[in-house]
């Protein structure tokens, strides 16, 4: 179990025939209970906590924010007591035991999409009704067996104007504002955790997580909206740049190095221009990319390759690109010497090839 900042001991549950125990926090037992012939989750206070306060006046404002949501991707409450609320049963499994069985689901791109989409979805309707989750974590993402759908739960430490604040999180999600009581609590907190969650998947490139990190809240993304903006703008430039070292290099003509004016550039800042051109991709996964060592130096290779036999293919570039001891040679290997020093130096000492074989 993830560390929480409010820690206790735990007690021994009381079961039924008609509930089976499928989970334990610090301060609640969870079980699968038969109601009138339908499945639900009952979520039950710990005895030693059903008569303190403040455990008690959780629960009553975790059922109070969560039974107005009505979303696909969040669970849906259906009634409570003082100690026990009910819930939709969601027959899933938590993201981190998800990633366990299914470690390569998340390299199909078409399952990252719908992961985001649906995640990015759920949190932009909680913050649109003035409610922040503030608890985001991959135990707290189901991932249902049937489509494998994202379903939010556990509103235990939501928010919303019209409660005090009581500072609370679980370590490594928690936004420092979270921790340090401060009243700043914003969509930020929010997309602070959605950054640590799309870290672990390594989904989204290195600025964008980046982003959703930083310490300050007013340096991150202020809105859901605007983090899927830069998500699929990162995407959109991948698939650009992609098409650009591929099929599309067949495009790349003498006039898109022409001046303004109809002059026609020199040979030698042509070759810049094209080099700049078509090593974009090269340039972008320094600039995007998570990974370090051994696997970004896999990474690199595979980009650098692709890029280096599409200049190759070109007229003009491979007219130079594996020249000696001229002006030209001088500028390749300057360019080739500038990606090595970033991988040292940007993606913690990788080594890379910059053989173009």
């Amino acid at each position: 179990m993830e560390p929480s900042f409010i820690l206790q001991n735990t007690s021994q549950p009381v079961m039924s025939s008609l509930s089976l125990l499928i989970g334990e926090g610090a301060t609640s037992f969870c079980y699968k209970v038969n109601r009138d012939g339908k499945w639900l989750l009952m979520k039950q206070l710990k005895q030693e906590f059903t008569t303190d306060p403040l455990y008690l006046e959780a629960l009553k404002k975790e059922f109070e924010v969560g039974q107005h949501l009505d979303h696909p991707n969040i669970v849906r409450y259906v009634n409570g007591t003082d100690t026990e609320i009910f819930m939709q049963y969601v027959d899933g499994l938590p993201l981190n035991q998800f990633i366990k069985m299914k470690p390569n689901y998340f390299k199909d791109k078409a399952n990252r999409k719908r992961f985001v989409d649906e995640l990015t979805s759920a949190i932009d309707y909680l913050h649109l009704h003035q409610v922040l989750h503030l608890d985001l974590k991959p135990t707290n993402i189901l991932i249902t067996r049937q489509g494998n759908h994202v379903k939010l739960i556990d509103f235990g430490f939501a928010y919303q104007d019209c409660f005090i604040y009581q500072p609370a999180g679980t370590e490594g999600y928690t936004a420092p504002e979270q921790i340090n009581g401060s009243a700043d609590l914003s969509p930020a907190s929010d997309i602070y955790a959605i950054g640590r969650v799309l870290k672990e998947l390594n989904i989204g490139s290195r600025k964008v997580i980046n982003k959703c990190m930083a310490d300050d809240p007013k340096r991150r993304y202020q809105s859901v909206e605007e983090l899927r903006a830069a998500l699929q703008s990162a995407s959109g430039r991948w698939r650009y740049w992609v098409v650009a070292c591929g099929v599309g290099v067949v495009l790349v003509g003498a006039l898109s190095f022409d001046r303004q004016d109809g002059a026609k550039l020199s040979e030698y800042n042509r070759y810049e221009e094209k080099m700049r051109y078509f090593f974009a991709p090269v340039d972008s996964l320094l600039s995007d990319s998570l990974k370090v060592g051994d696997e970004f130096a896999a990474a690199f290779k595979e980009v650098f390759d692709e890029c280096y036999r599409a200049a190759k293919e070109d007229e003009l570039c491979g007219k130079y690109i594996e020249t000696k001891d001229n002006d030209f040679a001088n500028y390749t290997q300057d360019v080739f010497g500038f990606f090595v020093d970033r991988a040292a130096t940007e993606h913690d000492g990788s080594s890379v090839d910059v053989s173009g074989k």
